[in-house]
């Protein structure tokens, strides 16, 4: 390289000295904001035999939907979106079930976390959905369940703990099963 160019590295101006015993200070700063930062507590997904958690959200309809409004009756908490094709399929049998179990104590939340609420409207609509479908567009509630996979469904008892969790949807076969679990907690004080 050109000893004459001022690229060369070599003719580039000192940098700040950095006085003695400040580097040992920067270093502990260091190690401090690290062991902080490690004993942070980390945000979990909500777990089978955690207390479900609280919120409000407003339907389609406009109407607010509490969660703790609803203790006494076995919750089923479904997180979905329309561009998620199983979500698509899962939906019209949660109808159904919701249909079916209603009048026994069952409350189907069907929570939306589309970003644009016309298009959860709209295939509510095409699908004829009755049951209760909250609105997350700001992803609030989502991101405090921490769904593994879309669909998801935490079913929750009478007293607001998750009893089960139903991670993704892989046909009729998955609600047949949770609907004998729904039933069980249905038929419990």
């Amino acid at each position: 390289m050109d000893p004459m160019n001022p690229m060369n590295p070599m003719n580039a101006a000192p940098g700040p000295r950095v006085r003695p015993g400040m580097s040992r200070l920067l270093g502990a700063a260091a190690l401090a904001l690290a062991v902080s930062l490690a004993a942070a507590p980390v945000a979990h997904a909500l777990e089978v035999g955690e207390r479900a958690v609280e919120f409000t959200l407003t339907d389609l309809n406009g109407k607010a939907v509490k969660l703790s409004s609803l203790r006494g009756k076995v919750v089923l908490i479904d997180f979905w979106a329309t561009w998620c094709k199983p979500c698509k399929e899962e939906l019209p049998l949660l109808e159904k079930l919701h249909q079916k179990l209603k009048g026994k104590g069952l409350v189907i939340l069907a929570i939306n976390i589309n970003k644009k609420k016309e298009d959860a409207t709209r295939f509510a609509a095409a699908n004829k959905l009755t049951m209760t479908v909250p609105f997350d567009g700001s992803s609030d509630i989502v991101s405090k369940y921490k769904p593994p996979k879309m669909p998801s469904s935490y079913l929750v008892d009478k007293k607001g703990i998750v009893r089960k969790l139903n991670a993704g949807f892989y046909g009729k076969s998955d609600l047949d099963k949770l609907e004998k679990v729904i039933l069980d907690l249905l038929a419990k004080p």
